[in-house]
């Protein structure tokens, strides 16, 4: 499915639509959205009967989004054997300052892009901000 903006409309006010269907978004006014119905076509729906909306790849966001427990600090894809993920390597391998420059690397990245990567939300980069701050806190304390 192509990149763009997504949204679900959550009351059924027009004929043939689907609730809490991903519709793209096509164009925004004021108080509604054209949205691609799929076939080609389009339809105008009011913004007060929709839902969240996502941005970016809609496959790839809700493969991730409806997973409840899903660590967006230490995902399972960066457990590389025996329940080690990459951040405990690279700590044993990069010197106490090496690890702090990278903390701190990665805290100004999340705050550089803050909203601004498709299909990623403010408050998961400022969880990931807050997560690194306080990784480079405990470091700084012992």
């Amino acid at each position: 499915m192509e990149p763009g903006r997504y949204i679900t409309v959550e009351r059924d006010l027009t004929e043939g639509i689907v609730p809490r269907k991903w519709y793209k978004i096509l164009e925004e006014k004021r108080d509604e959205y054209k949205l691609c119905n799929g076939a080609g076509g389009s339809f105008y729906v009011r913004k007060d009967s929709c839902g969240e909306i996502l941005q970016g790849d809609l496959e790839y966001t809700l493969e991730y989004k409806h997973e409840e427990q899903y660590n967006y600090i230490k995902p399972k894809h960066y457990d590389l054997w025996d329940n080690t993920d990459a951040l405990t390597i690279m700590k044993k391998a990069l010197t106490a300052e090496e690890y702090v420059g990278f903390l701190k690397g990665n805290i100004l990245k999340y705050q550089l892009r803050l909203g601004s990567k498709p299909g990623e939300s403010i408050e998961r980069d400022q969880e990931k901000i807050n997560t690194y701050k306080q990784i480079l806190k405990e470091c700084r304390n012992s």
